[in-house]
């Protein structure tokens, strides 16, 4: 369920759109590894707003990513098979785009989570953030070395 007040429109999304085309590749093998590259955002943004990752993501966040899961993997499992039906083109298209909007709420959920539960305190590292949120992915110290990278080039 979307909690009320949702705000697809938030500075999380802007920063999102922002940073992500410099951060695809690293974040999509970190991806393939376990990681969300939505979680790897909102750390990111949160640490450039000084705000500590607060922990355990909420119940209702764990939910809805867990619809897009299917989604994806029914849009990648379409992937290699373009080019032999040409066909499957829209329908791809067409997962991709339920996707990305499943994800922009994703991202305003967080963005309304970590609002909520905001406490700023020292200086917050992006790279700290974006350790929790990875703790328990291994052999990604490249990927993370090229994110962080990007925020300061």
């Amino acid at each position: 369920m979307v909690p009320s007040g949702l705000k697809l429109d938030n500075p999380l999304w802007s920063f999102a759109l922002d940073i992500y085309p410099s951060v695809t590749q690293p974040m999509l093998s970190i991806q393939s590894k376990g990681g969300r590259v939505n979680l790897m955002l909102a750390a990111l943004w949160s640490a450039s707003e000084q705000i500590e990752w607060p922990g355990s993501v909420p119940d209702t966040i764990e939910e809805w990513h867990q619809k897009i899961l299917p989604i994806r993997s029914h849009r990648l499992s379409l992937k290699p098979q373009l080019s032999d039906y040409p066909e499957l083109e829209p329908l791809y298209k067409h997962l991709k785009g339920v996707e990305l909007n499943m994800e922009r709420v994703e991202i305003a959920m967080l963005h309304q989570w970590l609002v909520t539960a905001r406490q700023v305190s020292r200086s917050i590292l992006p790279q700290s953030n974006l350790d929790r949120v990875l703790i328990s992915i291994t052999g990604i110290d490249q990927e993370k070395s090229a994110i962080l990278q990007q925020l300061n080039p």
